[in-house]
């Protein structure tokens, strides 16, 4: 009796201890550490990312920036890490950068250890780039542990400057690497078809804010998803021989390609012209796998009319 009245005191002191809880998994995630922020934009980085800590309950909503540690996910964040990251092999990364951009490299991998340091990176394709009368250095910045943590960095002789927000945060990078996985797709079906020289496939993507949330970094290429807008797009090169019929083997190709089941919410076709550049065409989907395709085809590259059922697409506008 009296061993067990001692370890009842014993209990009872270390329960009254501060921090000391027997319940020691949290009510929710939210209750642990908020891992540190690193706020990206489109200019200069400024200092770097702090840790900011959390005890509130409500679900905690990250406004700008991503989180640090990808181990920590929330479903709210569309600017967080998937929740299994994609691990990128830096030493197969192809480098164009030339020898006298070399001296250039310290100071890319300087901002990126000061901004990002959660990432290891490796900075490659250090290039001149010219915008508005002024020569800025430009680089690609890839990140080690993620795929889609792929972003462009600028240097004009006194700041650096980065596209994390755009690439990393909208989204871009992912719909760059989804559209050109989808190319691979067209590539292979298209070259048994017709000759590259003569006419080829592409896809377009587009990225809608209002989808960015839906979009996670390093999300596995699906060609069905409508998280992106897709567009088909056939282009025909000039010079063809005069016994090619272009018509007829855009028709096919199209029909063929729309077979496979992929699904798009616009086709294009963009004709080059003799001085060079494209003009570009809408194709109504009700034309696929319809007698009048060729024929409409032929008549909107060598007699365009007001009647004609194919005609020059308008600029995109957003709703």
């Amino acid at each position: 009796m009296k061993h067990l009245y001692s370890w009842t005191l014993i209990l009872l002191l270390l329960l009254s201890l501060p921090g000391c809880n027997l319940n020691t998994a949290p009510s929710t995630a939210t209750e642990q550490s908020n891992p540190s922020i690193a706020s990206g934009s489109t200019g200069t980085r400024g200092t770097s990312p702090k840790t900011a800590q959390t005890k509130t309950t409500t679900p905690v909503v990250i406004t700008s920036g991503i989180l640090s540690d990808p181990a920590h996910y929330c479903k709210e964040n569309p600017k967080s890490h998937p929740l299994v990251p994609v691990p990128r092999d830096l030493t197969t990364l192809t480098d164009n950068t030339i020898k006298a951009n070399e001296s250039f490299r310290p100071v890319f991998q300087k901002y990126l250890q000061e901004n990002y340091p959660e990432y290891t990176f490796r900075v490659a394709d250090i290039l001149d780039y010219q915008k508005e009368g002024k020569t800025f250095k430009q680089a690609k910045a890839y990140s080690k542990e993620s795929i889609d943590t792929v972003f462009s960095l600028y240097y004009d002789g006194i700041k650096v400057f980065d596209s994390f927000h755009r690439d990393v945060i909208e989204r871009h990078s992912t719909m760059n690497r989804w559209r050109y996985e989808f190319q691979a797709l067209l590539d292979q079906h298209s070259t048994q078809q017709v000759p590259l020289k003569q006419m080829n496939l592409d896809v377009s993507y587009e990225q809608y804010p209002d989808n960015i949330p839906k979009t996670k970094l390093d999300q596995p290429f699906e060609p069905n998803s409508s998280i992106f807008l897709k567009s088909l797009d056939l282009y025909i090169f000039k010079d063809q021989p005069a016994s090619f019929p272009i018509g007829q083997e855009a028709a096919r190709l199209l029909n063929d390609t729309c077979a496979l089941g992929y699904q798009f919410q616009d086709i294009y076709l963009y004709f080059e012209q003799p001085a060079g550049g494209f003009v570009k065409y809408q194709i109504p989907p009700r034309l696929i796998n319809t007698l009048s395709l060729a024929a409409e085809i032929d008549k909107a590259l060598t007699a365009p009319g007001k009647d004609n059922l194919i005609q020059i697409a308008p600029p995109r506008t957003h709703n």
